[in-house]
């Protein structure tokens, strides 16, 4: 089950070697700006899964306790690191060539959408990001 992908120009490419922990939808208002999209839809991974090859991601340090990714010469995200979670890794769903077999699991930041974006997909819908128990962090 190996996923793989890549960033819009094709030189930050990855390779995973695992099921994705959870597929998320992300409403906030820094994600939005990461990406350029309404919504950002991420796929976190046990970090030790994901290899990358060619140039390394550009890393951005967006707020205190995360870090952004993007390829360094097209712009595109490429994942979201929080410090808290050094295990983890949230990789870009769009950049991944499997992204069609990823099925979300919830909306996080709820409260940061964009009051025109209607998804009526019957997901959980969270204000903040839950912790891994489902409570609002």
């Amino acid at each position: 089950m190996p996923m793989t992908g890549h960033c819009l120009c094709g030189e930050v490419r990855l390779k995973i070697e695992a099921a994705p922990i959870a597929v998320t939808h992300c409403h906030c208002s820094m994600c939005r700006r990461h990406s350029g999209a309404a919504v950002l839809t991420y796929a976190k991974f046990d970090m030790r899964a994901v290899t990358f090859s060619g140039p390394p991601p550009v890393v951005y340090r967006s707020s205190p306790g995360a870090r952004r990714t993007h390829c360094g010469t097209c712009g595109s995200p490429v994942s979201f690191l929080y410090d808290g979670e050094p295990q983890s890794i949230y990789v870009v769903a769009g950049i991944l060539d499997q992204a069609n077999a990823l099925l979300p699991s919830a909306h996080w930041y709820e409260a940061d959408r964009l009051p025109w974006l209607h998804m009526e997909d019957g997901l959980p819908r969270h204000a903040t990001q839950p912790d891994d128990e489902g409570k609002a962090s």
